[in-house]
């Protein structure tokens, strides 16, 4: 569901790859429960790989930097 409204365009309304939770009387009705089902995930995943690793070699990564995250892509 979320998919689906993320790429859909009211108007003159540009599609935004941001997804967010909102602000205010636009804050998502639903955020409780998908932080509820992350949290449900997370764990999961936890339980069942307790201890990841990377496929690539640490080396072979490209790190970007901003302010709110740090990811390789």
């Amino acid at each position: 569901m979320i998919q689906a409204r993320r790429t859909a365009t009211r108007g003159s309304r540009r599609p935004d790859p941001r997804l967010a939770f909102g602000f205010g009387p636009h804050f998502c009705v639903a955020a409780q429960l998908a932080k509820a089902e992350l949290r449900v995930a997370v764990g999961t995943l936890s339980r069942r790989f307790p201890a990841p690793r990377l496929a690539e070699a640490d080396s072979r990564l490209t790190w970007r930097r901003g302010r709110m995250v740090r990811a390789s892509w």
